[in-house]
């Protein structure tokens, strides 16, 4: 009996996970920190756009891409985030309008002065 368990652990099928699940309820404490580090994603891609564009070669344009994908998670994760969590939080915020405005307003409030 044992060896039917083991058997059928090995031909199980692999789940496979998708990278961009939504967090269905984020906390609000999620969505500042969402809104915190999206500001700042969105200031490297602003930052990195140019550079790329003007990179000569594939491998040019990839190893300024690659720089760009590590500071932007350094930033995420400063502000207390997972990149699994970001990116479920962006795709619950595309898909929910509300969520949406909650973060503009999240976004709103975090700009201004203290």
């Amino acid at each position: 009996m044992r060896r039917k368990t083991r058997r059928r652990k090995t031909r199980r099928p692999r789940r496979r996970r998708c990278p961009m699940q939504a967090v269905p309820n984020p906390t609000d404490q999620q969505l500042q920190r969402f809104a915190s580090a999206s500001q700042k994603v969105a200031g490297v891609v602003d930052e990195y756009r140019p550079k790329v564009e003007a990179a000569k070669t594939d491998d040019a344009k990839q190893k300024i891409v690659q720089e760009a994908d590590a500071k932007m998670v350094k930033l995420v994760r400063a502000d207390g985030l997972s990149v699994e969590e970001f990116n479920g939080i962006s795709r619950a915020v595309e898909q929910n309008p509300q969520l949406k405005q909650r973060v503009i307003d999240l976004s709103r409030r975090g700009a201004a002065p203290r």
